[in-house]
């Protein structure tokens, strides 16, 4: 879809998912992660996450986002890339990025 164009991912998973499966499909031609905790009691940690993509990906640039605000937060530094940016993860953090694209004339 974007040829070889750098793509940028934001991603939050529940920790109950098959989130190895997700790494293993998505991440491939990522060129920067920004994981996130979504707001949810199932929640996987950023950092676990960041943990586990980088065993998989080793070379990959990977962030994670732990902090309150840490959605918008990782959505600001995957835009400041100039790349296309992918939300992917679990539905709970598309109302916050949706809510951060509205106040910053995103959408």
């Amino acid at each position: 879809m974007f040829g070889a164009v750098p793509i940028c991912y934001v991603c939050g998973v529940l920790a109950d998912k098959d989130y190895e499966k997700e790494i293993e499909i998505l991440f491939g031609r990522a060129s920067n992660v920004f994981t996130v905790t979504p707001p949810s009691p199932r929640a996987m940690k950023s950092t676990d996450l960041k943990a586990a993509i980088k065993e998989r990906f080793p070379q990959l640039k990977v962030t994670s986002f732990d902090s309150e605000d840490g959605i918008e937060k990782a959505m600001e530094a995957a835009v400041s890339q100039n790349n296309p940016v992918v939300v992917c993860g679990t539905l709970t953090i598309l109302a916050r990025v949706k809510e951060w694209m509205n106040c910053n004339n995103r959408l």
